[in-house]
């Protein structure tokens, strides 16, 4: 019996979660509690999959520190929040430029935790303009940062990011028997790391992404609203193929 892995799951799952979200997403709750209930396994980190949009000031800054996220849903998205969000985005940064840098941004807040889903098959598109300054209306969007910049040298980008997931296993063969079931499962992206310490972690990853630069670095917008349209329903069509597979790895992991 490896005492050292039992002692670091108790503490590895009694601490807090200090993801921005702050807790496991609801579609990945069973999947995480199954995973959790295992003598040989714990989970590090998870994502259910993400649909949103974010900006960096330039090409240069790659780090996650220099990204904001200006939308962001573990569900599906809302298309006439995001083409409001994609309309707003050069007046929002140019109101924000015309600010004393020290002077205090507008606070974005969560209205409407429980919205509905949005249609994935619907494609009409309201006409009204949001106030810009709204809180996102999204069925669980997380509360998104305020917006500093310095300049309109930003770059937004529309990306629909996958299921993820990391466990520590037991030994080499739980980690092995784990990491099959995944890519059996259809998670191709899996793999395994073998520490110096000979921890054995097993990331589970989806395949299916979308990643898509809307406005440029000079601040010039790319597509048109039809188009951000159109990236939201094919986005939602990916996150629901998502969710059906993190269900099916839920049945193949009970079987272990």
């Amino acid at each position: 019996m490896n005492r050292h892995f039992d002692d670091q799951k108790t503490q590895n799952l009694s601490k807090n979660d200090l993801s921005l979200k702050g807790s496991i997403d609801e579609h990945i709750e069973d999947l995480v509690s199954l995973i959790n209930s295992s003598s040989d396994y714990y989970t590090t980190s998870s994502c259910s999959g993400r649909i949103y949009l974010f900006h960096r000031q330039s090409a240069d800054n790659i780090k996650s520190k220099d990204c904001r996220w200006i939308y962001v849903t573990h569900n599906l998205a809302n298309p006439i929040e995001l083409i409001e969000r994609y309309r707003s985005f050069n007046e929002f940064n140019l109101l924000e430029n015309s600010r004393d840098s020290s002077s205090s941004l507008v606070d974005t807040t969560v209205l409407d935790r429980d919205s509905s889903l949005v249609d994935r098959d619907s494609s009409f598109v309201d006409e009204t303009v949001l106030d810009r300054y709204s809180s996102l209306v999204d069925g669980d969007s997380s509360l998104v940062d305020a917006i500093e910049l310095d300049n309109l040298n930003v770059c937004l980008t529309f990306k629909f990011e996958p299921f993820i997931m990391h466990v520590q296993c037991r030994d080499e063969n739980s980690a092995c028997k784990l990491l099959s079931v995944a890519i059996e499962t259809g998670y191709r992206n899996s793999g395994l790391t073998i520490s110096k310490s000979y921890k054995y972690g097993v990331a589970i990853r989806g395949t299916s992404m979308i990643e898509a630069p809307v406005v440029n670095y000079n601040g010039d917008k790319l597509v048109s609203d039809n188009y951000i349209n159109y990236l939201t329903h094919v986005a939602n069509n990916k996150m629901q193929l998502n969710w059906h597979l993190s269900d099916k790895l839920y049945t193949n992991i009970n079987l272990i």
